[in-house]
């Protein structure tokens, strides 16, 4: 008010347009920089001020010949406030304002003089709409409120400034779509629009803009096609549209845009291929839609690009090879085409390019060697031709890059050894040769390079030392040469490392002690030296020396000593300790976990003593506590119960004792609880039931006394494994125990439980193991466990006092492998449906019951032994083979059957029952001693063989004569399949049962070191017991003949079934439901599973293929050939690697450059197995383009947005719409399995739950 009357009483003196200019500067919060510091009224001046009362002698006011304002510049002044709009709206013969580049907010002035032709209100922070009164500015020529925080739609209203030539409104917070109403900007160059929430379609209007150079739509959420009427703007240079969902092809009148200089529309969803039209653009100087789904080749139009200095087609679906003529590019800068489907070698005219600085080609499926003439591009800072198959040595021509600064090679086939010639690169900062086949020792001249600041070399076949040079590289970050062969000791030259903040050596062959030098590497983060042979102790210095240490992984080594005290006083950053599997010994230092950051500390299998430190209730972030395996004692700190964050805590087989503190279970994260193998003793505590996410709960060989908590029952529900046995628990099993529907290995054995099973176990649907043995059960075997269908492991019920009949229900566990009812007080008959039904049946014993009458035929019984049924008095059978270890019956031969039951018929006439078991003796002895005489048994006389337990399904004996006479001596006729490890004939027993036998070729026959190597290799396979692998039933060996005998699967491979092949043995199955291709899914994933992660040691089945998965009669699928590869190659050096690598079109991609097999390639074959499940197609199909196989072709379909019909098997016919979805689902976990980087692929376990809940 003051500043308007002092305005006022200057009456018609002053000019006027000063009143309105102080109101402009009252609306100023802050002035810095004193920019309108001589904005001074007139009163003010008469009070001695030197400044001017005339205004348009005033900072950034500009005035006509008529002493009125006509330009307001204040840009970068740092001032604050908000615009007065009345003030601006009073100064009409005001042409220019510009408040750009401050910090001005509140709203945009709604009020504009007519005469103005440029407002610059950029880079501020107005807030509110763009005022639709700015079209009454009809002079407006520019309009620049870019970068402001301008919200609402862009007005309709301002297609009325036909004189407007410059409008730049990105960087705001406008929505909704651009107003058609902009076609009748007729005079405008430059629309900026871009970075803002703009949708809907780009107007097609904008063709209407003749004289438009500048069209800046890019980061929106701009959709539909690019209209062709862009292409009638003849003027425009710049063309930018990236960074929205636009769809459809690039318009071909593309090529009347000659005067483009730059074509920025990546990231959207652009489809077909780059138009030759392109190439008409003679002034393109970027070229960039990279983020699309483009397809075809690169077009030949491109080489008339003479201007083009940047060209990034990267992450699309483009074909076909690198053409030739990119070397013509001859000012080409940066050139990406990575991330693509380009094959073929890498043409040596790229050589040309001497001013290319950025070379991207990774992740396509480029072949062939790296061109020496790279060398040639000597201004190359950047090259990245990673993720290819490119074979060859790395060539010493790069030595000539003498600007690069990132070499990124990883993920092909390299071979050879890493160049000397690289240590010339001085320039090199980051060098990433991981996952290729390279070898030989690590250069010395790696030492040369100075700026490296990266070096990823993991993954290799180098040997030798680590080279001393290396500490040299000062400001090497990050280190990891793991997974290699190197040996020797670690250079205590790391040391120079101090910059070094990554070191990981895993999984090599190092050995000695950890150097001490290493401490200097003060910024240390995460050190990993696991899985090697180093020895000695942990350096004291080591860790009281790395502050900033966050993982610390020392297992699987020789390392012995203490736990160093400075782990826990000084490395206060520690997440992650894993000292597993060492000799370590000594104490847990007090102080572990004080420092709160701890949240996983893993201590496993070594021999430390004490006790556990209280300190560790301290870490409230510690999720896994592991501690097992160790000597530890005294009680289970109660400070425990402090750790909210606690998940898992393992301290199994220490000598702990006392009871189990009841706080534990205030840890209310707890998932596994695991306390077995030590001396706790006392009850299980009430509370532990209420940890509602515990899934694994082990107490087992502890002195534990009391019942079982019903609150365990009541209150876990998600408790999968529940583990109590050999306690001396006491009191009856849960009635409730039912509730437990995930429960999954139920382990009760060895305890003082009493009265009856409780009949809702048959609730627990999802049970594959029960172990009830050795308690003092009484009552019935509850009929319901008949409804426990995934039931597998095994069923023990022995050693109890159970009484009354066997269930028939119990003959509905088709998946059980294990029963055992012996011992106990069963009476009645054996159930016919024990025999019949349960298929999977592997062991039986109901030895010692009251059982009587017959024990019934059947394919299930038929290959038990009389052990199973011994001591049952009433119990009678005629069929049963021998007990006896060294007993020769065979089931192939029916004569001396006949002959053996006809003696005893007689004899049971005339004799006693002493009498009739010493005569069917002697004549059991007498037919089969003669029989046996010169042969081979298929149990041979070696020690592996002499024990039935090798191979559960051998009921009787078979002689090599007994397999010739079954397959005709291997005849032709009866060959039912062949592949690398054999050929497979069909053999037909006497009896009418049927066998698979192969015959394997094995060198060194005769041999014993090779004989010893093979029969223990074929011992350990005959032991491997699951219902989805070909059981393995025997071996027979004769004269350098090896044969293998196995169950025989009537329904053929399933790639017969999925294929069409002639094989199928005239099944006249029909064609797979998608219900049966599912099932067979998850049945296949379940044994790859269970060799994966449940055989000790581990088995890579190596060769996975539907021609390897078997189908029994009801279409159950088998996976044969599990351990064959590792038989033969353990015992034969003249096979190819051939015939280990797999089947073409089924083998993963890494394995071209590594020749190792790991579970990893198992995982991408059986992704090929799910997408010939889904799709009916080969793995490389006739109607694939060449170099294309089923991966790749469906990676294409599926981002070519193809429908589901277009992928599914054509033969599936009336499919659902949720068969649909479930085949998508199961195309994604194929996806999964078949990705190009190992650490992306799931564990088979993961597969196995992925596809179980399709």
């Amino acid at each position: 008010l003051a500043t308007f009357f002092a305005i006022a009483a200057t009456g018609a003196s002053s000019s006027p347009d000063l009143q309105w200019l102080l109101e402009l500067k009252a609306g100023f919060q802050a002035d810095p920089l004193n920019a309108t510091g001589d904005w001074i009224p007139p009163d003010r001046h008469r009070n001695g001020s030197t400044s001017s009362s005339d205004p348009c002698s005033w900072s950034g006011i500009s005035c006509s010949d008529h002493a009125r304002v006509t330009a307001i510049n204040l840009t970068s002044t740092s001032l604050t406030g908000s615009i007065s709009s009345s003030a601006i709206a009073h100064l009409d013969k005001l042409e220019l304002l510009d408040l750009s580049n401050n910090s001005f907010s509140g709203p945009m002035p709604s009020q504009l003089p007519a005469s103005l032709r440029s407002l610059r209100l950029n880079e501020n922070s107005l807030t509110g709409p763009l005022p639709a009164s700015i079209a009454n500015a009809t002079l407006l020529t520019e309009l620049l409120v870019y970068s402001n925080l301008l919200s609402g739609s862009i007005p309709s209203e301002i297609g009325r400034l036909s004189t407007l030539q410059v409008l730049r409104a990105g960087d705001n917070l406008f929505s909704g779509p651009i107003p058609d109403s902009i076609a009748g900007l007729h005079s405008l160059q430059i629309l900026g629009l871009a970075n803002c929430e703009l949708s809907g379609g780009i107007p097609r209007g904008i063709g209407q803009l003749v004289a438009l150079e500048s069209l800046m739509l890019h980061y929106n959420n701009l959709s539909g096609g690019i209209p062709p009427e862009v292409t009638q703007c003849r003027q425009l240079t710049v063309l930018g549209l990236s960074e929205n969902r636009l769809t459809g092809p690039i318009p071909r009148g593309i090529s009347d845009l000659a005067a483009l200089q730059t074509l920025s529309i990546f990231n959207n969803s652009l489809s077909g291929s780059v138009p030759e039209e392109v190439g008409q653009c003679r002034q393109l100087v970027y070229l960039n839609l990279q983020g699309n789904d483009l397809t075809g080749q690169l077009p030949d139009s491109l080489a008339k690009l003479a201007a083009l200095e940047t060209l990034d087609l990267s992450e699309n679906s483009i074909s076909g090879p690198i053409p030739d003529w990119i070397g013509s590019l001859a000012s080409l800068e940066n050139l990406a085409l990575s991330m693509n489907q380009l094959s073929g070698e890498i043409p040596s005219s790229i050589g040309g390019l001497a001013r290319l600085e950025q070379l991207f080609l990774g992740s396509n499926r480029l072949s062939g060697e790296i061109p020496g003439e790279i060398g040639e591009c000597r201004s190359l800072q950047r090259l990245d031709l990673s993720s290819n198959r490119l074979t060859g040595t790395i060539p010493a021509s790069i030595g000539r890059l003498s600007m690069l600064t990132d070499l990124v090679l990883q993920s092909n086939s390299l071979t050879g050894s890493i160049p000397e010639e690289i240590g010339s690169c001085k320039n090199l900062a980051v060098l990433a040769l991981y996952e290729n086949q390279l070898n030989g020792s690590i250069p010395a001249s790696i030492g040369s390079l100075e700026q490296l600041d990266e070096l990823y070399l993991y993954r290799n076949k180098l040997s030798g030392n680590i080279p001393a040079s290396i500490g040299s590289c000062s400001k090497l970050t990050l280190l990891d040469l793991s997974e290699n062969l190197l040996d020797g000791a670690i250079p205590s030259s790391i040391g120079g490392l101090g910059a070094l903040t990554f070191l990981h050596l895993r999984r090599n062959r190092l050995s000695g002690s950890i150097p001490a030098p290493m401490a200097r590497c003060a910024k240390m983060r995460k050190l990993d030296l696991a899985e090697n042979s180093l020895s000695g102790a942990i350096p004291q210095d080591l860790t009281s020396a790395m502050a900033d240490l966050e993982m610390l992984l020392l297992y699987q080594n020789n390392l012995t000593g203490a736990v160093p005290e400075s782990i826990a006083s000084c490395c206060h950053n520690l997440t992650t300790i894993n000292l597993s599997d060492n000799l370590l010994g000594g104490k847990i230092p007090p102080l572990l976990g004080s420092s709160g950051a701890l949240q996983v500390l893993d201590l496993t299998d070594n021999g430390i003593g004490g006790n556990i430190p209280p300190s560790l209730g301290i870490s409230s972030t510690l999720w896994r506590l592991r501690l097992g395996g160790n000597k530890i004692e005294g009680l289970i700190p109660a400070e425990l119960g402090n750790i909210t964050a606690l998940s898992f805590v393992d301290l199994s087989f220490n000598r702990l004792a006392g009871a189990i503190p009841s706080i534990l279970a205030s840890c209310k994260n707890l998932t596994h609880i695991k306390l077995n193998g030590n001396r706790l003793q006392g009850r299980i505590p009430e509370e532990i039931g209420g940890l509602k996410q515990l899934g694994e709960l082990d107490l087992s060989q502890n002195e534990l006394i009391g019942e079982i908590p019903g609150s365990i029952i009541s209150g876990c529900p998600k408790i999968s494994t529940l583990k109590l046995a050999e306690n001396r628990l006491s009191g009856r099993i849960p009635a409730a125990l039912g509730i437990l529907q995930s429960l999954q290995f139920l382990e009760l054995q060895g305890n003082d439980l009493e009265g009856q099973i409780p009949a809702s176990i048959g609730n627990c649907g999802l049970l594959l193991e029960v172990n009830l043995s050795r308690n003092s059960l009484q009552g019935g075997i509850p009929r319901e466990l008949g409804k426990l269908q995934n039931l597998q492991t095994s069923l023990d019920l022995s050693f109890n006092r159970l009484n009354g009949s066997i269930p028939p229900e119990l003959g509905m566990l088709s998946k059980l492998e294990v029963l055992n009812l012996s011992s106990n007080a069963i009476s009645g008959t054996i159930p016919e449906s024990l025999a019949n039904n349960m298929i999977s049946l592997l062991s039986l014993n109901l030895s010692s019951n009251n059982l009587s009458g017959p024990v019934p035929s059947g394919p299930v019984f038929d290959r038990m032994t009389q052990s199973s049924f011994s001591n049952n008095r009433d119990l009678c059978s005629e069929s049963l083979s021998s007990s006896d270890p060294g007993s020769t019956t065979s089931s192939g031969s029916r004569p001396p059957h006949r002959k053996k039951h006809r003696i005893v018929l007689i004899a049971s006439l005339v004799c006693s029952l002493v009498a009739l078991v010493t005569l069917g003796s002697a004549i059991y002895i007498l037919v089969f001693y003669k029989r046996d005489r010169g042969r081979i048994r298929l149990a041979a006389s070696t020690k592996f063989y002499k024990d039935h337990r090798l191979f559960p399904m051998l009921s009787r004996q078979l002689t090599f004569s007994d397999l010739m006479q079954a397959t005709d001596s291997l005849s032709d006729l009866n060959i039912i399949g062949s592949g690398g490890f054999g050929t497979v004939y069909k053999a037909i027993l006497p009896s009418g049962e049927v066998l698979a036998v192969k015959k394997v070729d094995v060198a060194g026959d005769g041999d014993p070191t090779q004989d010893k190597s093979f029969l223990r290799e074929v011992s350990t396979l005959g032991k491997i017991r699951h219902r989805h692998l070909v059981r393995l039933v025997g071996f027979c060996s004769h004269k350098g003949v090896n044969l293998l005998v196995y169950d025989y699967m009537p329904n053929g491979s399933l790639f017969d079934r999925l294929h069409g092949s002639a094989c199928t043995e005239k099944n006249n199955a029909g064609v797979l439901d998608w219900e049966s291709r599912h099932r067979i899914a998850v049945g296949i994933a379940e044994g790859i599973a269970y060799l994966h992660h449940d055989c000790a040691p581990r088995i890579v089945h190596r060769d996975i293929k539907s021609n390897n998965v078997l189908l029994d009669s009801r279409d159950e699928p088998h996976l044969g050939d599990f351990g064959l590869a590792k038989i033969i190659d353990s015992s034969s050096s003249s096979h190819t690697l051939s015939v280990f690598a797999g089947s073409y079109g089924y083998i993963a991609p890494e394995y071209a450059y590594t020749m190792r097999a790991s579970e990893k390639t198992d995982i991408y074959s059986f992704g090929v197995v799910l997408m010939e499940l889904v799709t009916g197609k080969l793995p490389v199909d006739p109607t694939f383009p060449d170099g294309v196989d089923i991966v790749s072709w469906v990676r294409l379909r599926i981002s070519q947005k193809a429908s589901v019909d277009d992928l599914i098997d054509p033969l599936l016919q009336k499919v659902s719409r949720t068969e649909r979805l479930e085949m998508l689902l199961v195309l994604k976990a194929a996806l999964m399995c078949t990705s190009s980087s190992l650490g992306d692929r799931p564990s088979m376990r993961e597969v196995v739950d992925k596809l179980k809940q399709v």
